[in-house]
């Protein structure tokens, strides 16, 4: 195919979308969507969620994959750009004006906490538990402790808002200690009042009972058998109720799809041969973001790559340690730092005050 034919059947709207570029584009390269993914190495449910207009503004590196892996010109390229920058800069509005709009707690559609930091990697899983949502009505996200869940399935919470018109809360259950409370707690993130001879439970039911909301229970794993009987409860009464929850372990209720949130995949410190290659890796990433919040002096160079790769790789791709470590980075160098780790525990105590005690 020449030049002229493949851009003749790209889409020339300068109000284009990402989806409609990326499929005009792949079409017209004569790709199917699982040979897309494998030439710019990302899966095809993050393709499909692109295509779909389900992921409207894709992050600067999965851009440049599929570009790179599509041969796009400098004119398309930019058509992507400007797309992905319109998309963006319309949810950046969209939030603005909910917070400026000062509208009454119970007219308000969501209780997400904002992000306070960028978020970095779970390119795949981000679109891959969103697609598990629209086809199971329970979504548990699933891995050891400091994996990330909880910011993986923020993100996915507030991708979907336009989902579930009446609304997406949020319920935070790690404070929970009393099991008894659990229904209290969701009622409360719900805003919703006590009702005399009726339990919390009971009230949480009929509020949802005709409700197309999205429950998002952060943290369960320590109250598990509880939040596993008010979630078997809400997918019985509640049919367009769904859930998306995070634990260590899954609920092995009917209905459950668990997804288990793998670590940052780390480099091999002795196969380094540039910062290009060390960048793409989701651990590096996010330690050379955290360093550089840290310390506005901190650059990832050829100097300090093989001891942030030894570090990743020291803390087995974790996000929560490997955050923890790059927070020290304003008064120990890289080089320090990863000398350190072997006394790792201690190394990373500390941090934000109002995190958890974990």
């Amino acid at each position: 195919m020449d030049a002229d034919a493949k851009t003749s059947s790209n889409p020339s709207d300068d109000e284009a979308t990402v989806a409609s570029l990326l499929r005009g584009y792949r079409l017209a390269a004569g790709l199917s969507q699982a040979e897309l993914a494998e030439r710019a190495s990302i899966s095809v449910a993050a393709i499909a969620s692109l295509e779909q207009g389900l992921r409207k503004s894709p992050h600067q590196f999965t851009l440049n994959n599929i570009a790179d892996a599509l041969d796009l010109t400098r004119a398309e390229r930019t058509k992507f750009e400007e797309a992905r920058t319109r998309a963006h800069a319309r949810r950046v509005q969209a939030q603005q004006v909910a917070l400026d709009s000062n509208l009454p707690d119970e007219l308000l559609l969501n209780n997400l906490p904002p992000e306070l930091t960028s978020f970095v990697d779970r390119e795949n899983d981000v679109p891959e538990i969103k697609l598990l949502l629209q086809s199971h009505r329970l979504v548990t996200v699933i891995g050891a402790g400091g994996a990330g869940k909880t910011r993986c399935a923020l993100r996915v919470a507030g991708e979907m808002l336009d989902d579930f018109v009446d609304g997406t809360w949020f319920v935070e259950l790690a404070h929970t200690s009393d099991p008894a409370l659990v229904a209290t707690t969701v009622a409360k993130a719900l805003k919703l009042q006590e009702v005399p001879n009726r339990s919390a439970l009971e009230t949480l039911l009929a509020y949802l009972k005709r409700k197309h909301s999205l429950l998002f229970l952060d943290n369960c794993e320590h109250v598990i058998t509880e939040v596993g009987h008010l979630v078997a409860c809400a997918l019985r009464d509640c049919p367009h109720v769904r859930i998306l929850a995070t634990s260590r372990e899954s609920f092995a209720i009917a209905g459950e799809r668990a997804y288990r949130l793998p670590s940052l995949p780390v480099p091999n410190v002795s196969e380094l041969e540039s910062l290009q290659q060390l960048l793409q890796y989701g651990s590096v990433r996010l330690f050379g973001d955290r360093a550089a919040s840290a310390d506005d002096r901190f650059t990832l160079t050829m100097e300090t790559a093989p001891h942030v790769a030894y570090i990743c790789r020291r803390l087995d791709g974790i996000p929560l340690a490997i955050e923890l470590a790059a927070a020290r980075v304003n008064v120990l160098s890289a080089r320090t730092l990863a000398r350190k780790l072997d006394e790792r525990f201690l190394m990373l105590t500390g941090g934000d005050r109002n995190a958890l005690p974990r």
